[in-house]
């Protein structure tokens, strides 16, 4: 069912449902899929709280490795600290504004996407 041709009102009414049988599903799913990611969390953060505790680096097991690693990154730069930052160098507000425009200015591209929205309940 890629593309719609000519479709009856019959098929259209069970691809509707169809659809929306899907969107149930994936809801239940997402919603497990939530808690599951909550609980790996948890888990992670007591192994490496262990590790870290212990000064471990690497653990074996029957299903693989568990490797503690500490990097460093990078933290984001906000529109506030780019305007400061910029100002201190061209030292023009006028034109420190206007490059800041320019930057964010991004082209709108149209999206379109489907939603579906739950019936009220009628109490």
């Amino acid at each position: 069912m890629a593309g719609s041709g000519e479709m009856s009102m019959s098929q259209f009414r069970d691809v509707v449902k169809q659809y929306i049988t899907v969107t149930d599903n994936v809801k239940h799913l997402q919603k497990a899929l939530k808690e599951k990611r909550g609980t790996h969390t948890q888990l992670k953060d007591l192994i490496l709280a262990f590790m870290n505790e212990n000064e471990i680096d690497v653990i074996n097991t029957p299903h693989g490795k568990f490797k503690r690693r500490v990097s460093y990154v990078k933290g984001t730069v906000s529109h506030k600290e780019i305007k400061e930052r910029l100002a201190t160098i061209i030292q023009n507000e006028e034109k420190c504004n206007q490059l800041i425009a320019q930057l964010y200015s991004a082209e709108k591209k149209e999206r379109t996407t489907l939603s579906l929205s739950q019936p009220e309940s009628q109490n």
